[in-house]
């Protein structure tokens, strides 16, 4: 990926699925922040499961210049 131009923020717990995914107002869903991403885009997953339970559409599409991250404080334990 060259370099990244926007990171989104997603949390299960506390997000909106409203054009946002900033630390302080994550999106919801991982299914609206690729909605949202364009190219050269970092996603980054807070802790919490991701499912159609949390309003997640299946199947989940990763598109070009897109890269998701799970929580990096404890290398992606705890995102499901």
């Amino acid at each position: 990926m060259d370099t990244i131009a926007k990171t989104l923020d997603v949390d299960p717990s506390r997000g909106v699925d409203e054009p946002s995914g900033r630390p302080h107002l994550p999106y919801k869903t991982l299914t609206a922040a690729l909605g949202a991403a364009q190219g050269n885009t970092l996603i980054k997953l807070a802790l919490g499961t991701y499912s159609t339970a949390t309003g997640e559409r299946f199947p989940i599409t990763l598109p070009d210049g897109v890269m998701i991250v799970g929580q990096e404080t404890t290398q992606g334990q705890g995102v499901v």
